[in-house]
Parts: structure tokens; sequence; C-alpha cells
């Protein structure tokens, strides 16, 4: 997701019912990872998830704070938050976390608004200690929980530096922000959306001077994470069961060479680690000719979706009357219905690993209302409700809402 607004969502409580060439070499990979060493592992057999000898449903949560707050010091430490937010969320059933293992850009500006910190990787190569530790630590709480994690390993959007900074340093350029919330003005930050996109994609376009670079900073972190051992655990996190699949990017947009990129990414994932499942961490907002390009590759093992109504401009959010609601849900199943069968015309399962909705704070100059834990939730309980029957009633392995903020003492951004 996109951030341009504060984000402050309460649990809801849900549950799951078990919702070519290129599709039989995807198999005999995962054949090649399913054996007696690896039974704890989640893997895909067909269009399901599988734990063992359980079919696996993910009834799941995001999470993207959790390596801050993981950290043990810090302004963004809190381990005992962490413990009571995961505490609540198994209590409603859920057994999955969506959680950021990346952020980049200056320690020391919060360029642009709202940019999580302390970040990752404050300059290209080099790492917070502090964080990567914060990072060990929430994944050791997991199996505490009984949950696992669907781990991104990188993201398009800035608001945790993302492909655009990779872009930057490989450049020495400045990003061109796109308009955007910030939290500490309390208002929209200018910008332009298209320069921001030209400017992104050039991370992906192997024509271009940045590409050399960039591509080296983001493949050389990909084989930091996966090849870390866990300074709690002991484990390197190719061998973590808790982690329930890996995530290329979140979001990464279209371009001509997202495909090729995806691809080689996977690729590489999977030498690095033959055991978890590999999601490109798509939207699907584009139709099928991108879906497949985004999901072709046979290294991929779970396809993603993401569904967001108002910032598709599907739901209305200053209409209080049910038409505008209803018009999403009927966008939501449509959405679903067709994404399940491409993702099965590919041979995987396929997971919503994001989805959300406002409070109930319309009219014009709703303002924050639309985030105070006090304003209501009628239509969003209608909406996640309908989420979670067209889950079941698809075919999806499971969905993930956005997004989980427990219990922070001030607003999460």
């Amino acid at each position: 997701m996109m951030i341009t607004s504060p984000l402050q969502l309460v649990l809801v409580l849900f549950l799951f019912a078990p919702c070519s060439a290129q599709a039989a070499q995807r198999q005999r990979l995962m054949a090649t990872a399913d054996n007696s060493d690896t039974a704890v592992f989640v893997t895909a057999r067909g269009t399901r998830l599988w734990q063992g000898s359980k079919e696996y449903h993910i009834c799941g949560a995001n999470y993207w704070q959790a390596m801050n707050l993981g950290m043990a010091t810090g302004e963004s430490s809190d381990r005992a938050r962490v413990h009571q937010d995961l505490s609540q969320l198994q209590a409603a059933g859920i057994n999955t976390v969506r959680i950021l293992a990346s952020s980049e850009g200056s320690q020391l500006t919060a360029d642009p608004p709202g940019r999580l910190h302390p970040v990752l990787m404050p300059q290209a190569g080099h790492y917070d200690e502090s964080v990567l530790h914060g990072l060990d630590w929430f994944v050791a709480q997991l199996a505490k929980y009984n949950m696992t994690a669907v781990v991104s390993l990188g993201n398009y959007w800035t608001w945790s530096g993302g492909a655009a900074q990779m872009v930057s340093w490989a450049t020495n350029t400045s990003i061109p922000y796109p308009a955007q919330w910030d939290p500490v003005k309390q208002k929209m930050a200018p910008g332009d959306y298209q320069s921001f996109l030209a400017y992104t994609n050039r991370f992906f376009d192997p024509n271009d001077m940045a590409y050399p670079v960039a591509q080296k900073i983001y493949r050389s972190h990909v084989a930091h994470i996966i090849g870390r051992v866990n300074g709690v655990t002991g484990r390197a996190y190719a061998n973590e069961p808790t982690v329930l699949a890996w995530e290329l990017m979140n979001e990464p947009q279209v371009s001509p060479y997202v495909g090729q990129w995806i691809a080689g990414t996977a690729r590489l994932i999977r030498t690095l680690d033959p055991h978890h499942l590999v999601t490109p961490g798509a939207e699907c907002k584009n139709g099928k000719q991108w879906f497949n390009v985004m999901h072709h590759a046979p290294d991929i093992s779970l396809a993603s979706c993401h569904f967001w109504a108002a910032n598709w401009g599907l739901y209305n959010a200053s209409d209080p009357t049910s038409a505008s609601l209803l018009g999403a849900i009927g966008h939501m199943q449509r959405f679903m219905r067709d994404t399940v069968a491409w993702a099965h015309s590919l041979g995987l399962p396929v997971a919503l690993l994001e989805y959300g909705l406002g409070r109930d704070a319309w009219g014009v100059g709703a303002g924050l209302k639309a985030y105070q834990p006090e304003t209501k939730v009628t239509h969003r309980d209608a909406y996640f409700e309908s989420v979670c029957r067209a889950s079941r009633d698809s075919g999806y392995v499971g969905t993930a809402f956005w997004a989980y903020g427990g219990t922070a003492p001030r607003w999460i951004y």
C-alpha cells in the first residue's frame, strides 16, 4: 500500500475456511523442498498451502512496524507492546503477520514525511545492527504465538525508503516524491505522482544507468537477510520455519521490465533458500496480462494480491448510504473471482495480503475523525466480513488486513 494518510486500524475478528509447463516446473520445485527435513515449513501443493500434513490457511494481519518495535532500546522500541499485540492477535485467530525486513535512507532526516525511523540501511550496504537485532527478536517471538510471517524484502513506496532510495543512491540524485501525507504538519505535502513512478521504475530497467548499482544494493540485501543467522534463535533465516514466505517487494508497479526483474529475483531467492515460498508482492490491479507478467516465473510459488477500494476510486468515503459500500463489495468479489482463476491457471495458490477500509467519518472535512478510535466502523465491519466470505468461496488460501496498530500510544503512520 502507498501510505498517503495516517492509518490506525483496530483488529477485526475473522476466520478463514479453505478458501502448462510452467505449473509443472513449479510443482517439481515444491516437491524438492517438501521432504521430511522441511515438513514444518509451509509449502504449496497444487493451489493449496500445507504445513506438514495439515492444510494451512492464512488468517493474517499486516504488522509492518515489527522490527522497529523489536529493538532492544531506542524511541521506537517497545517489546512489551509486541507481546500484547501478538497476544491480542492470537486470541482473535490470527496465525500470520506480514512484516517488513527493509528500510533505507538517512537516519538524520525525516525525508520524505512519515518515513520509518530508525532505518535498517542508513547508507547503501551498511546496516544499523540494532534494527537488525530488532528483526531477529521479533521473528523469535512468533513461535510462542503459533504464528508465521510473510517477510517483505523491499518496498516500492517511499515510507520505508524503498526502490526510489536505491535509485537515488545509485545516481546521486534527489527523489521526486509524490504528494503524500505529512504527519508532522498534518497536511498533504506536494509532489508529482507520474514523475515519481518514472524515477522509481528506473530500478527495474536494465538499460538505465541506475540499474547495476541499485540492483547490487537490493540483491546484496536479499542475500544478507536470507543468509543471516538470527542472533536470538541461532538459525539462519533460510532455515527458519516461522518464515512463511519471502516477498520480493511490497507492490512493485507495472513497467516494461518488472516481469524480468521478478523472475531473476525469485531465482536468486530459490538459489539461496529452497525451503520457503516466494511471492512477488504484487497488487494485481492492472488486469490479467500484468497478473501473468508478475507471476509466470517458475520460482514464484505463491500469488499475491491487494485490494484497495477507496484508493482505487471504488468506494466513496463521504457516502454514508449502503450504495457505495455495496459497490465496493461487488468490485472486490469480482476481483477475487478473477485473480483466483488467473492464479490457478498458473498452478499457484493465491492470498489477499492487503485490504482495508476507513472508519465511518463521512462528509467533507471529516479529517482526522476518520482515524479516531471512537469513530464507528459499520461499513468496514460489513466490508471485512464480505472479504472473508469471498476468500472462502473463491478458493483463496487466506487474507491479511491492513493494518494492526495494536496498543500504539500515538498515531502509526
